[in-house]
This record gives C-alpha cells, structure tokens and sequence, in this order.
C-alpha cells in the first residue's frame, strides 16, 4: 500500500499486490497537477487504486489474495529480461553509445 512512489514500481515488477491509496484531497491535487484522478501504474493496470475515507478492509482483501489484484498485467507491464544480465548489457550498450 503506498501513494504514486517509485515503491510501487519494486513491487509490482516483483509481482506483489499494489494499492494506491491516498484521500480525496490528495487525489484531487493529483488531478489539479496531472489532468488525471489515476496514478500511472492504475493506468497500466499493474495496481488497483483506492480513493476511499476510511478504506473498506473488504476491499484490501480482494487486493491482497491469492491471484487477486493486478498480477497478472504485472507481467505484461513489467517483463522479466530472457536471460540472466540483460539489464547490465543494455546499461553497458547504451553508455557506449553515448560515448561515441
């Protein structure tokens, strides 16, 4: 559970349930600043969002059981490299790159 951070990225590229969740105040500052009520990885569909006041613990349940949530676009969204060091290969490819 957390609010538009880099945390929520980690834990869904390690497959974990993610809840954005914030107030309405903080969501309607959100949308002031973004032109959006919805955080980036709910657009992806890699999160489920929250807006309520209190939050419903029927619905953080059905977030956090078993094949519950958004794992499944985790995946889509978030893809595990093919072979083993394939994101130092391509931080490696493109500082060479640039070096040219």
């Amino acid at each position: 559970v957390q609010s538009g951070s880099t945390i929520g990225v980690e834990a869904a590229c390690q497959r974990k349930p993610v809840v954005e969740y914030a107030n309405y105040v903080v969501f309607g500052n959100w949308e002031r600043q973004t032109g959006s009520r919805e955080y980036p990885l709910v657009g992806m569909q890699a999160a489920e969002q929250i807006y309520a006041d209190p939050v419903e613990l029927s619905h953080l349940l059905k977030v956090f059981r078993p094949g519950g949530g958004r794992l499944w676009n985790q995946e889509k969204v978030f893809p595990k490299p093919a072979e083993r060091g394939a994101a130092v290969k391509a931080i490696v490819s493109a500082l060479q790159e640039l070096c040219r």
